[in-house]
């Protein structure tokens, strides 16, 4: 690809992603460099997140390293296919070439005001992420079930934080 100024030379769908499974804590792609588009009005650069347009860009490199220390239960639970735990989740995602920030210049009207926006490129470091919670395993009837509740301990800006996470799948 043309490495030109704010172009990187691995594409955005060849790129690795990294948060919700793999990083409990994480919502989905809640990890790494991302680009951040902030709503401006009136001169006032937005502060509410969910007003923000939020682009995960991926990254080249990723480690990651997981823990879960099962909790062990009297048989009743056993029986009932119950296996609690308690989790560390670690791990990062970098290295994109840094895309060159837009601001816009002609607003958009709306509602008789004029909204602009301010991007910002954030989370391009190696810097860790850490996550620990408690999770149950569940295997019924119907498959495996799994819930965690999770407290993020080490985030970096722009990251998506998520506490509780219901996942449902089959084992191999």
């Amino acid at each position: 690809g043309d490495e030109a100024a704010g172009i990187d030379d691995v594409r955005i769908t060849d790129r690795f992603y990294l948060g919700e499974p793999q990083m409990r804590g994480f919502d989905i792609r809640g990890i790494g460099p991302r680009m951040l588009r902030k709503t401006v009005t009136d001169g006032v650069v937005s502060t509410n997140r969910k007003e923000w347009q939020d682009d995960p860009l991926g990254g080249k490199y990723y480690y990651m390293a997981r823990a879960d220390l099962e909790i062990p239960l009297g048989s009743g639970a056993r029986e009932l296919g119950l296996r609690p735990s308690i989790f560390a989740d670690v791990g990062s995602l970098w290295d994109i070439t840094s895309p060159i920030p837009l601001d816009s210049r002609a607003g958009c009207v709306v509602d008789g005001q004029t909204y602009f926006y301010k991007e910002e490129f954030v989370g391009d470091t190696w810097k860790p992420r850490v996550a620990v919670g408690v999770g149950v395993n569940w295997n019924s009837p119907f498959g495996p079930f799994r819930i965690d509740f999770a407290k993020v301990l080490v985030k970096q800006t722009g990251d998506d934080t998520k506490a509780f996470t219901f996942n449902v799948g089959t084992q191999f």
